[in-house]
């Protein structure tokens, strides 16, 4: 099929997660409020309703979406459990990591080097969402990942 059109569309990347919220508008806000990600592009209804929004942090995106468009696609606050997490890599995971601690957010594992060579922590967001920030910090050879155990 012969297209006209870039494919992917511009600013977007092959690969793009969408995480489901059950309460869209609250979490856009959550999330820019917290991360410090800046709104993109905006799609909702006639009637005023989300279908999605595109949050951005530097020369990456993610979708946000009502939990109600797809059956099988839930807000963790609705399932209880995550089938995924979303990696982030920010220039000052220190910095970053104390601003989020005063804020009270939910730490789920404390700001640490990892074996990969990257100072990381996990925490959830306003609905439940697994979420790790790191910054690389130490290229790590392959062969010696495998000598690790888990």
């Amino acid at each position: 099929m012969e297209n006209s059109v870039p494919n992917p569309p511009k600013g977007m990347s092959r690969i793009t997660p969408q995480l489901f919220y059950s309460d869209v508008e609250y979490a856009i806000e959550w999330l820019q409020s917290h991360f410090e990600f800046s709104l993109g592009e905006v799609a909702k209804t006639s009637a005023g309703e989300y279908i999605y929004a595109e949050l951005h942090i530097n020369e990456s995106l993610f979708l946000v979406a009502p939990d109600t468009r797809f059956e099988l696609a839930k807000s963790p606050k609705i399932n209880t459990y995550n089938s995924q997490s979303i990696h982030v890599y920010i220039d000052n995971t220190e910095s970053f990591y104390e601003k989020l601690v005063e804020e009270d957010i939910t730490i789920l594992e404390p700001l640490g080097r990892r074996f990969c060579g990257d100072m990381t922590f996990r925490l959830l967001d306003c609905e439940g969402h697994l979420w790790t920030f790191c910054q690389h910090i130490e290229d790590v050879d392959v062969e010696k990942l495998a000598e690790i155990t888990l």
